[in-house]
């Protein structure tokens, strides 16, 4: 069942018993507990909100992110000026430059010295000792281990990457999205839906956007979907939380048109190590 939880927003995300939303404002607000919570303002000015376990971490439309860790009342800790994106995923914190270079701390939030992962990124995300970046020529690359670990190429032609625990996705320029369990480099790929805007995973939950706005979620790569909400314009996972802004009600649910998964070949690999470098 749904709860109208905010209006005016264009973001959500969720962590653990937290969810967050940014307005259309600008206005960051967090709550913590059971739906019904009462909402926390926790910054103006805001380009993008990170969730993570008891961290939250924002990006001000000036290019600076902060992060705090603990109550939602905690002060704030600077990290980074002049960046595009962060991300969060346990101790590690990573901000994108617009310049495509792509830097990851690990640790405190305090003064810990940034290492530079990547260059020409377009995206990055973080899920435990997991990195993945897209670049701007298209290929989705995942580095495991230590900061410094080699990359891993896993697409060609992608415009997202995904990244929860041992599931990989990529959503490819054909607007197909492909799901991976296992190591960095399995090649076990499945088609898990097509006509695709975006793809969410959380556990092993899988959830699509499609491009009708109709959001669908499945449990695993083997289970079949359900339809979520109509009328979105993104999908947000958590373990047992689904959110989805700006859904209508008014629309009926509809027969998804693709109901299992289909194992196909990999998406296409970068075409060799010189394209992975830094």
């Amino acid at each position: 069942h749904f709860f109208n939880e905010n209006t005016d927003i264009k973001q959500i995300a969720v962590s653990g018993n937290r969810i967050g939303v940014l307005t259309n404002a600008g206005v960051a607000l967090v709550k913590e507990g059971h739906l019904h919570a009462q909402w926390i303002t926790q910054q103006v000015n805001v380009k993008q909100l990170a969730l993570d376990g008891n961290r939250i971490g924002v990006l001000l439309t000036d290019g600076s992110s902060w992060v705090k860790e603990g109550r939602w009342d905690a002060e704030w800790v600077a990290q980074a000026n002049g960046i595009s994106q962060i991300a969060l995923s346990g101790n590690r914190i990573g901000v994108l430059r617009p310049d495509g270079l792509a830097w990851v701390k690990e640790g405190a939030l305090g003064p810990i010295p940034w290492v530079n992962v990547h260059s020409a990124v377009t995206q990055m995300v973080l899920s435990g000792n997991r990195i993945g970046v897209l670049r701007s020529d298209g290929n989705a690359l995942v580095k495991e281990g230590a900061l410094g670990a080699g990359w891993v190429g896993q697409s060609s032609g992608a415009t997202q990457i995904a990244l929860s625990g041992k599931q990989i996705g990529v959503l490819t320029m054909n607007d197909l999205a492909w799901v991976k369990e296992g190591t960095i480099a399995s090649t076990g790929w499945q088609i898990e839906h097509s006509a695709v805007t975006q793809i969410a995973l959380s556990g092993k939950r899988i959830g699509v956007l499609r491009t009708d706005g109709i959001a669908w979620v499945k449990s695993d790569v083997s289970a079949g979907w359900s339809q979520s909400r109509t009328g979105s314009d993104t999908v947000a996972l958590e373990t047992a939380r689904v959110a989805v802004p700006r859904a209508s009600a008014s629309t009926p649910p509809v027969r998804s048109p693709l109901r299992k998964p289909i194992t196909a070949p990999r998406p296409p690999l970068p075409k060799g190590p010189a394209a992975w470098t830094r």
